[in-house]
């Protein structure tokens, strides 16, 4: 196991150490992919153990986790994680796409609300999800759609925005979400923008990362192989990812040091 700390001054860093209590207090950062995972990984020094990546602090258990995409793998890999930690906080980082026109790629989206295809909309201001009462408060720069699939063209993207009136679209935040608010956990949804509202990805792109969130090169290289036009795309997306991953670090890194300062007290 690995010790977790942090001041305003220093890096949170992981040192070797005695056990730790088996109840101390945990928080929970999941991300559908590896490649939007490591660069957090790597800014708090959290070490690798059973598949999981894990630090301490003398209050605090910090636990990541690669949940594969969509939200019935990211739900059921929570769940999971639930049945042997004391959670305290879910952090459910990653990639968002743009719907509303304006974003750019690597912006931090403010999330205060969170929709699903079927309009249920819950409130994250409070911490712990919750189904909105005041659906007058809510607004499109501040909602993030979820969805069960991955969205490539702007016009597809145009009909989202129109339909939910929301700035950006995810597969995993809702399910999260969901399930954080029946168990009274609080819940921080840490999105940035990879693919702006007029940005078009290829169809093929879904293909290259496994259902389990790690690339798939071999089908990446087959892409290419019958259609050499992928290359600048491809090199394009790559970008975007390393740029989108290490705000989510930056931003992922701050909220863990909240917390755990929080739980402290």
């Amino acid at each position: 196991m690995g010790s977790l700390g942090a001041d305003e001054h220093q890096e949170l860093i992981v040192t070797v150490t005695e056990p730790q209590p088996a109840d101390r207090k945990t928080i929970t950062i999941l991300a559908a992919t590896s490649i939007e995972l490591m660069p957090t990984v790597q800014a708090l020094n959290l070490k690798s153990a059973g598949g999981l990546w894990i630090g301490e602090s003398p209050t605090t258990r910090v636990i990541a986790k690669v949940t594969g995409m969509g939200p019935t793998s990211a739900a059921a890999a929570l769940l999971r994680l639930l049945d042997h930690a004391k959670v305290a906080a879910i952090l459910n980082i990653g990639f968002a796409g743009g719907l509303e026109r304006g974003l750019t790629v690597g912006e931090l989206l403010d999330i205060r609300w969170i929709i699903n295809a079927h309009d249920e909309v819950l409130d994250i201001r409070a911490g712990v999800p919750k189904g909105a009462e005041n659906l007058i408060e809510r607004t499109p720069l501040r909602s993030l759609l979820s969805v069960d699939y991955v969205v490539t063209s702007p016009v597809a993207k145009r009909r989202l925005y129109e339909k939910h009136l929301a700035a950006s679209v995810d597969m995993e935040s809702y399910q999260l979400a969901k399930v954080a608010g029946s168990l009274k956990i609080p819940f921080f949804p840490v999105r940035v923008v990879s693919d702006p509202a007029d940005m078009a990805m290829p169809i093929e792109a879904a293909r290259w990362v496994t259902p389990e969130g790690e690339p798939d090169k071999r089908a990446a290289c087959r892409d290419l192989l019958r259609r050499p036009t992928l290359l600048p795309v491809m090199l394009r997306l790559n970008k975007n990812a390393k740029l989108c991953a290490q705000a989510l670090a930056r931003h992922t890194k701050e909220i863990v040091r909240r917390e755990v300062s929080r739980q402290a007290q």
